[in-house]
C-alpha cells in the first residue's frame, strides 16, 4: 500500500536513483614466440627486408579485459617497447627503422632503458658473414593504443612496476621475437701441386699395361669454412662428399684410380676411358685422408695404343672436390646447407710417346683368349634369324687408328648357297663369288674357291679402327634351309694396319694373328603343318545314320621329317556323343586307302593291307593314333598322314547334340618339337521338334 493514509509516499511520486561506473584501462596482454622469417646464411644487406612491428606482434595482443558491453572496447597494438637484446656479436645485430626510413642498428636495451617502435615501424636481423643458426632474440613488452609511440624513443624503466601492468598501455608479460639464419653452404678449398707427367708407352702388345701408374697430383690440401661455422660439424672431418677426377680427352685403356687402400667407408666408380672416376667419401672421412687420397691419384694406360697413332700424344686431366653438404654423423645427420659446393677445379696435363705394335683382333670382347664360337639354331616352324660372329670384337692397334683391310677366310661350308655370311648388312652367299661389292664404307670381295672375304675402305685407302670395329661387330651368320646339315663352321679374321706413319706410301705393314669364330649349326625338329580343314555342317540325322568324313582334301607338310614313325595324332575337342574314328574296309580298295581294322590303323599297298598304326578305342577321347615305330623308315611318310587325316569320320549319337565344337588337330612327327595345331568347327544341325496334333 503506498499513500493515502500510509506511511509509504505515492507511486506517482516515486524518485529513480541512477549511477555510473568510470571504466579504467586494462593492460594488454602479451603471449606467444614471435617469429621473424628466416633469411640465408650470407643474404646480401639489401635483400634482407625484415617485417612490421604489426605483422610480428598484433597476433600476441589480447585486451579482452576492455571489452565490456555497452561499456569500453578493447584497444589495439600501438607499439613495442624493446627492452632486451640476446644477440651476439659473433651472430650479427637487430636493426629498426621507422616505416620507409633507414636501417640503424638496435642500440643497447635493457629494462631501464628500453627503445620504443610503432607499429609501423620495422625490425630486421642482419647476420655477420657466414653466420648460420639461430640467433639471440629480443625482449618486448606490448603497446597498446591510445598511447602515442614515437620510432626509436626512449621507453619507460621498466624496473618499476607500476609503469607495465596494471591498468598501464604496457603488458605485463614480455615476449621473445625469434628468427633463424638457415645455413648455406660454402665451396670447399683445394690447392695442390699438379705433376703434369710424361710418359712413355711401352711395346709389348696386350701385356695388359703399355704405360705404367704414375702420380698425377702432390702436396694436396683441401679446407671448408662450413666445417668451423656449422653447428654440429666437426672441424677435422669433410664427411660425406666425393672427390672426382676426370680425363677431358680420355680413350678406351685409359684408367684413373687410388694407389694403396682406401680409407674405411670410401668407395671408387669409374676412372676408364672418358668415365670420370668418383671417390665417394663417408660421414667419417678427414680433411686429412681427403688430401691423401687426392696424393694418391694416378693415371696408367692399358691400351696398346694410347696416343692413337700419335694423333693424341697427351690428356688433359681434371680434378675437384665436392664437400656433399659436408654431412657428418648418422642420427641425426648435420649438414652444411641445404645443397652441396664444388671446389675450383685443378687442370695438368699427361704426355704420351708413343711405340710400334701389330694390330690385334680379339672376337669376344673381355673374355679370356682372342676366339670367339657362337651357335646357330634352326627356328622350329618360324623364319630363321642370323647369329651374330662376334659381338664383343673389339679392333686394337699401337701404331695408329686407321686400318687397311680385313680378311675373313671361311670354312666348314657343305651346304652351298643356302648357307650365308652378312657384311655392313649385305648378304652373302657362301657358293657364289663377289666382286668390289658396296657395302657401304667398304667394298667386299668374296672367292669362293679359297673360301676368302677381303674387306677394304670404298673410296679411301684407310678407314678408321672405329669403322672396322662396327662392321666386324656386325657380321652375321645364317643358314636359309629347314633341313641344315649338323656341324661347325669356322670364320678367321684378320686386319692389316695403315702402317705407322698413317700415310700414303704405307710403310711396315703389319697383319694380326687371325682369330677365329667358330659357328656350330644346330637343326631343329620343324614339326608337321596341316593346312586346308574347313569347317563342316551335318544334319543330326544324317550322322545319326552314318559317320561322315571331316575333311577329304587337306595337305600335310614337313619341312625335315620325311616318316612320323614314333609319332603320333590327335583329335581333341569333342563334345557328349561324339566319334571320331576312321572307315572300314571298302568295297574296292586302291593304294593308299585307309582303313580301321579293330584298333588298327591300315594302308593299302595295292595288294595287301598293312598295319601303319593303332588307335583309341571306340568312345575313348580325345581320339589318338601312334603310328608304328618299326623298322620300315617309310612307312608313315607326310603323304600318308595326309590320307590318313582326309579319312577320318565324324558322327554323334545324340537326340539332342551339341551343335557347335572346334575340332584340335595335332600331327607329331615322332623327332620332337612344338606340335603345330590345326583346327575344323564342327556344326550340327537339330531335327525340328516333332509337329503337335491337337
Amino acid at each position: 500500500l503506498s499513500g493515502g493514509s500510509t506511511r509509504y509516499s505515492s507511486s506517482v511520486n516515486a524518485v529513480t536513483l541512477n549511477t555510473s561506473v568510470t571504466a579504467i584501462n586494462d593492460a594488454p596482454v602479451a603471449s606467444g614466440s614471435p617469429i621473424l622469417t628466416a633469411v640465408n646464411e650470407d643474404t646480401a644487406l639489401a635483400s634482407i627486408a625484415g617485417a612490421t612491428v604489426t605483422t610480428l606482434f598484433s597476433a600476441r595482443l589480447s585486451d579482452s579485459l576492455d571489452t565490456v558491453s555497452g561499456g569500453s572496447t578493447a584497444n589495439t597494438l600501438a607499439g613495442v617497447a624493446i627492452v632486451g637484446n640476446s644477440a651476439l656479436p659473433a651472430e650479427g645485430v637487430w636493426q629498426y627503422r621507422s616505416s620507409g626510413g633507414s636501417w640503424s642498428p638496435l642500440p643497447t636495451v635493457t629494462s631501464i632503458a628500453g627503445l620504443l617502435l610503432s607499429a609501423t615501424g620495422e625490425l630486421r636481423f642482419v647476420p655477420v658473414v657466414d653466420y648460420n643458426g639461430i640467433p639471440g632474440g629480443l625482449t618486448v613488452r606490448l603497446v597498446e593504443t591510445p598511447t602515442s609511440v614515437t620510432d626509436g624513443t626512449a621507453a619507460l624503466d621498466f624496473t618499476v612496476s607500476s609503469n607495465y601492468g596494471g591498468s598501464t598501455a604496457y603488458s605485463s608479460a614480455t615476449v621473445v621475437l625469434g628468427t633463424t639464419i638457415t645455413a648455406v653452404n660454402d665451396a670447399p678449398t683445394l690447392s695442390a701441386t699438379l705433376t703434369n707427367p710424361m710418359v712413355t708407352e711401352n711395346s709389348l702388345t696386350g701385356s695388359g699395361t703399355s704405360i705404367g701408374s704414375v702420380n698425377l697430383v702432390t702436396g694436396a690440401a683441401v679446407s671448408d669454412l662450413d666445417l668451423t661455422t656449422t653447428t654440429g660439424l666437426s672441424s677435422t672431418v669433410f664427411g660425406a662428399g666425393t672427390l672426382t677426377a676426370a680425363l677431358t680427352d680420355g680413350v678406351a685403356g685409359d684408367v684413373l684410380q687410388i694407389s694403396g687402400s682406401l680409407p674405411t667407408g670410401v668407395s671408387v666408380s669409374g676412372g676408364t676411358g672418358s668415365t670420370a672416376l668418383s671417390v665417394s667419401l663417408d660421414a667419417d672421412t678427414t680433411l686429412t685422408e681427403v688430401q691423401n687420397l687426392l696424393n694418391a691419384l694416378q693415371y696408367k694406360s692399358t691400351s696398346d695404343n694410347p696416343s692413337a697413332n700419335s694423333t693424341d700424344s697427351g690428356r688433359t686431366y681434371t680434378v675437384l672436390v665436392s664437400d656433399g653438404r659436408n654431412a657428418q654423423g648418422s642420427s641425426p645427420i648435420n649438414y652444411a646447407g641445404a645443397t652441396a659446393a664444388s671446389s675450383a677445379t685443378l687442370s695438368g696435363t699427361i704426355t704420351i710417346t708413343q711405340a710400334n705394335d701389330a694390330p690385334v683382333v680379339d672376337l669376344n670382347g673381355a673374355t679370356t683368349g682372342a676366339d670367339n664360337a657362337v651357335t646357330w639354331t634352326e627356328g622350329q616352324n618360324v623364319s630363321h634369324t642370323a647369329v651374330t660372329l662376334a659381338p664383343s670384337a673389339t679392333l686394337t692397334d699401337a701404331d695408329n687408328g686407321n686400318l687397311s683391310k680385313m680378311t675373313l677366310l671361311v670354312g666348314g661350308i657343305v651346304d652351298g648357297n643356302q648357307e650365308g655370311v652378312s657384311i655392313g648388312g649385305s648378304a652373302f652367299p657362301l657358293s657364289t663369288d663377289a666382286t668390289s661389292t658396296d657395302v657401304g664404307s667398304f667394298l667386299v670381295s668374296y672367292v669362293v674357291s679359297t673360301g676368302t672375304f677381303t674387306v677394304v675402305p670404298d673410296g679411301s685407302t684407310t678407314a678408321t679402327r672405329a669403322a672396322f670395329q662396327a662392321l666386324l661387330q656386325g657380321l652375321t651368320y645364317i643358314h636359309a634351309s629347314d633341313n641344315p646339315t649338323d656341324g661347325d663352321r669356322t670364320v678367321a679374321i684378320s686386319v692389316t694396319d695403315a702402317g705407322l706413319s698413317d700415310t700414303i706410301p704405307f710403310t711396315s705393314l703389319l697383319t694380326s694373328t687371325g682369330a677365329v669364330v667358330t659357328v656350330n649349326v644346330n637343326p631343329v625338329n620343324d614339326q608337321s603343318v596341316i593346312t586346308g580343314l574347313t569347317a563342316v555342317t551335318f544334319s543330326e540325322n544324317s550322322l545319326q545314320t552314318a559317320a561322315a568324313i571331316l575333311d577329304s582334301d587337306v595337305t600335310v607338310t614337313d619341312a625335315d621329317s620325311t616318316n612320323f614313325n614314333g609319332g603320333n595324332l590327335t583329335v581333341s575337342g569333342l563334345e557328349a556323343n561324339d566319334t571320331v574314328s576312321l572307315p572300314g574296309t571298302p568295297a574296292t580298295p586302291v593304294p593308299n586307302d585307309i582303313q580301321r581294322s579293330g584298333n588298327e590303323i591300315q594302308r593299302y599297298t595295292g595288294s595287301a593291307w598293312e598295319t601303319i598304326g593303332t588307335c583309341s578305342e571306340v568312345g575313348v577321347v580325345p581320339f589318338v593314333i601312334v603310328w608304328n615305330l618299326d623298322s620300315n623308315p617309310t612307312r608313315v611318310p607326310p603323304a600318308i598322314a595326309e590320307r590318313v587325316i582326309e579319312n577320318l569320320t565324324f558322327a554323334n549319337s545324340s537326340d539332342a547334340p551339341t551343335t557347335s565344337r572346334t575340332l584340335t588337330v595335332a600331327l607329331n612327327d615322332g623327332d620332337g618339337g612344338n606340335v603345330q595345331n590345326a583346327t575344323i568347327t564342327v556344326t550340327i544341325t537339330r531335327n525340328p521338334p516333332p509337329a503337335v496334333r491337337l
